[in-house]
């Protein structure tokens, strides 16, 4: 699924928080930081055992998100 952030927020815990241009919100479950910019495009793909990869456009990492919204 491609999409395009609206905004971008973060918990208590420092997981980064992405709302997306569809409406959906999506919390990342991976330790690892992760920063995306409001505007950037997303890919996100499924992954094994019911999995959700987001993929920024400009960087070759995907991290661990799961959607909330």
């Amino acid at each position: 699924m491609r999409a395009r952030v609206v905004k971008v927020a973060a918990d208590a815990y420092g997981a980064t928080i992405v709302t997306l241009d569809n409406g959906q919100v999506w919390k990342q479950t991976e330790g690892t930081k992760y920063r995306v910019s409001s505007g950037a495009g997303v890919t996100i793909s499924r992954g094994m055992l019911g999995a959700f990869f987001l993929k920024a456009d400009n960087t070759s990492l995907a991290v661990k998100f799961k959607r909330i919204e």
